[in-house]
Formats: structure tokens, C-alpha cells, sequence
């Protein structure tokens, strides 16, 4: 428990961290829109403006020197529970270490999607990289593979289906079955099979919210957090996920 406490902490900070990086990675990455700009001022915000400026010019407008860093409770409240769940589910140790830091990115990704309705290549290339390599070392590159096969195929049809019949892709896009593999390449088989429905699930209950709550048909609900929570969901549940 005390561990759990300590991680939420840790969560909590990080989660800091990973609210600049959600105003200041798309605005570093593509045309400067409305979500890469100073609400205050108008001026663009880069990612060095926000995240590498010295002292206290971190997160600030490089302008009128405005807080830019994305103001939702929520981004520290969901970070910090995440990090305590897997220290609760690994306790001390180097699984704690590489789902923490999957469990960052993973929030990183969903909290953008959230903002910008974008899944940046710029974190799901290096990131899927990595697991590939770090498979070698925890679940076997194999088990991997499968993982990752699974996943991305599933999400890959749905995508593919969804254009067939509505010539779009729907709440679905590239980005998400990008990071469907990358969850699976993580996870591992059976387990990505579990994280691919779950995700489902999540975002089947989503969108029946979002339309109980007055949203149009045609509202383009962001996925990644979908897939983010079913990730999250597999590794807390499945024994399989790590051997």
C-alpha cells in the first residue's frame, strides 16, 4: 500500500509533465492551429517555449507568459491512479518500471487525442520500436509479435471496414491501429486479444454517452482513449502479461 501511495505521487507530478507536452507536442508537429496557440494572446507555443525554457518560463507563453500547461484535473487525477494500480498489480521491481513508463505514454497519447483529435507518429514510431526491443528481454519477441499481429489486425479491419461502408473511417483512424499494434506488441499474446475488446467495450460505451448526451452521429470521437483504458485494463487483469 505504501508503495501504491508513493506511485501515486509520482503519478501525480508526471502528470504535470504530461500536460505540457499534450498543449506542446502537436503545435511542435503540425500547422499551428487553435490548440497550439496562447488562448491569451494568440501567439504560437512550441514545445521549446513550453517545455524546455529555463526557470520559470517552463509552460508559459514565450509572449505574454501565460500558464499554457493543459488545465484538466483530470490529466494529474488519471495519471496518479494509473501509476498506483501498477504498482499495486507488480509491486517493486523492472515491470513496474516499463509499464510506468508505457502507462505515460499511453496517457500522453490519449490526453492529445483528447485535445486535438490526433495520435502523433512522432511517439507511436520510437515507442513501437522500443517494445520490440524490450520484448526480447520480458515476454519473448514472439509472444510479442503475436500481440501486436492481433491487435493492429483487429483494429486494421475495423478501420478498413468502416471505410467500405461509410467511404471514411469513422471514430477510427490510422493513428489508432498504429497504436493498437503498439499495445499489442506490449501486452503480448493472449493478452492483446483481451486489451483489443476491451477497448471496444470502452468505446462502444463512449459514444452511447456521448449521444444520450446530445452529441451529433457525425461527431469524430477521439479513440485513443478508448484504447488507452483497454490497454490499461489487460495489463491490471490478464497474469499472462508478464512471465
Amino acid at each position: 500500500m505504501l508503495l501504491a501511495a508513493l506511485w501515486a505521487v509520482v503519478g501525480w507530478l508526471a502528470g504535470g509533465i504530461l500536460g505540457v507536452l499534450a498543449v506542446a507536442l502537436p503545435a511542435s508537429r503540425v500547422r499551428t492551429t487553435a490548440g497550439g496557440r496562447c488562448a491569451k494572446c494568440g501567439a504560437p507555443v512550441g514545445l521549446a517555449a513550453l517545455v524546455l525554457a529555463p526557470g520559470p518560463g517552463a509552460g508559459r507563453c514565450p509572449v505574454c507568459q501565460t500558464r499554457l500547461r493543459e488545465a484538466w484535473p483530470l490529466v494529474e487525477a488519471a495519471t496518479g491512479a494509473s501509476f498506483a494500480a501498477l504498482a499495486w498489480r507488480f509491486g517493486w521491481g523492472w515491470p513496474l518500471a516499463a509499464y510506468t513508463a508505457f502507462a505515460a505514454l499511453l496517457a500522453l497519447v490519449a490526453f492529445i487525442d483528447l485535445r486535438h483529435r490526433l495520435i502523433l507518429d512522432v511517439l507511436t514510431f520510437p515507442a513501437i520500436c522500443l517494445a520490440l526491443l524490450l520484448a526480447h528481454f520480458t515476454i519473448g519477441l514472439p509472444r510479442a509479435l503475436l500481440g501486436g499481429l492481433a491487435a493492429g489486425g483487429i483494429y486494421l479491419m475495423l478501420y478498413l471496414l468502416a471505410w467500405l461502408l461509410y467511404r471514411h473511417g469513422g471514430a477510427l483512424g490510422l493513428g489508432d491501429v498504429k497504436l493498437a499494434l503498439l499495445i499489442g506488441l506490449v501486452v503480448g499474446a493472449p493478452a492483446a486479444l483481451g486489451a483489443a475488446v476491451y477497448g471496444a467495450i470502452v468505446g462502444a460505451v463512449m459514444a452511447l454517452a456521448l449521444l444520450a448526451a446530445g452529441r451529433s452521429r457525425t461527431y469524430a470521437m477521439p479513440y485513443g482513449p478508448s484504447l488507452v483504458l483497454g490497454a490499461l485494463a489487460a495489463i491490471l487483469a490478464d497474469p499472462t502479461v508478464w512471465r
